[in-house]
């Protein structure tokens, strides 16, 4: 994987390899920073449905407004995965991949991952 862009709600980061080392967003990833890229892009990599079916409409399980969209970019292309709302019993997130048709079950994993980055990139948040 060359590089991977996320969105979160409002949050957003684009971090891309250079070599060995990863960048986010223009600048040098620090230790934690790169280590939790590392760890998402592993994950997004091994990523397995627990689920998969046609859903009719897509508003239903909140694709139509996503609140987190990935982009992944590899020598092969680009590909973009968007999550909506979160099952009834919590433990996955319904997802489409960009121009399938299918409506997967994603196991929260990846969102724990994508926060994990923001919180190392952006620091712990302050005591209050």
């Amino acid at each position: 994987m060359h590089a991977v862009e996320v969105t979160l709600e409002e949050r957003r980061f684009s971090a891309r390899r250079a070599g060995e080392r990863w960048e986010i967003d223009g600048r040098p990833a620090s230790a934690g920073t790169a280590d939790a890229l590392t760890d998402l892009v592993d994950t997004l990599a091994e990523l397995r449905a627990v689920d998969v079916f046609r859903g009719r409409d897509a508003s239903l399980y909140g694709l139509d407004h996503p609140r987190v969209t990935i982009d992944l970019i590899t020598a092969r292309g680009r590909r973009r995965v968007v999550f909506g709302e979160m099952t009834a019993s919590g433990s996955s997130y319904y997802a489409r991949r960009v121009g399938d048709p299918r409506i997967l079950q994603v196991g929260v994993l990846v969102l724990t991952e994508i926060e994990r980055v923001f919180y190392t990139r952006d620091g712990a948040p302050a005591a209050g």
